[in-house]
């Protein structure tokens, strides 16, 4: 995989782990790098991301291990979704008193055992262990 490709890989990983930048910030750096895919893995905490050729690279986000329960409750899952996404239009960018770290615990809770993230789709899967999903769209990158 491309150096530069990695290196915003990894500053996005560290931007998630430091809850230091918003999820629209990533989602456009890793796209305009060259990202096509991420694969969440929270109960591992890591994250795999995919270019175009299949080319991948593992992160470990320690901070984002998490317990995920039995059950799948995708109105749970929606309703995290949705918190994330007011939180972020309210603050305009990072809140004090909300992270990645809760949010992937409140996923967790809902049962959702990981995520795919596709950039040119503009939707993220999330999944639980026994293959329910919820697919949410995300607007286009700007």
């Amino acid at each position: 995989m491309d150096a530069k490709i990695k290196a915003v890989a990894q500053a996005c990983a560290e931007g998630i782990a430091n809850d230091t930048m918003t999820f629209p910030q990533i989602s456009l750096l890793l796209a305009d790098a060259g990202v096509e895919r991420i694969l969440s893995d929270p109960c591992r905490g890591t994250s795999i991301y995919y270019t175009p050729d299949g080319e991948s690279l593992e992160l470990s986000a320690p901070t984002r291990k998490t317990t995920v329960a039995y059950a799948f409750d995708a109105a749970a899952v929606k309703a995290v979704i949705e918190e994330g996404r007011h939180a972020l239009a309210e603050g305009g960018g990072l809140v004090p008193g909300y992270s990645y770290q809760s949010f992937f615990a409140k996923l967790g809770a809902a049962g959702c055992a990981g995520s795919m993230i596709s950039f040119p789709g503009r939707y993220t899967v999330y999944f639980g262990r026994t293959g329910e999903a919820h697919v949410e769209p995300f607007p286009p990158l700007k």
